[in-house]
């Protein structure tokens, strides 16, 4: 989708959140796209650039809420 939306391949930098190490060299990206869990592991860089996206579609995630007993916000 990223190169569909027109973003060069050479320009992608692919982590596994799993693998150790995977936050060296974060620090010079221009921008970190990641789930909303990953962003709030530490050890995330602030410098760059942070864009956020949810797994779940809000409809869900409130299906999810209503299951675990949190109220919405």
């Amino acid at each position: 989708m990223l190169i569909a939306a027109g973003l060069s391949p050479e320009v992608l930098v692919f982590r596994d959140a799993n693998k150790p190490r995977w936050r060296r060299g974060l620090e010079q990206m221009t921008a970190i796209l990641c789930d909303s869990y990953t962003a709030s592991q530490p050890g995330i860089p602030e410098k760059p650039f942070h864009i956020v996206f949810p797994l779940l579609s809000d409809t869900a995630a409130g299906v999810l809420r209503e299951h675990s007993g949190e109220r919405a916000v």
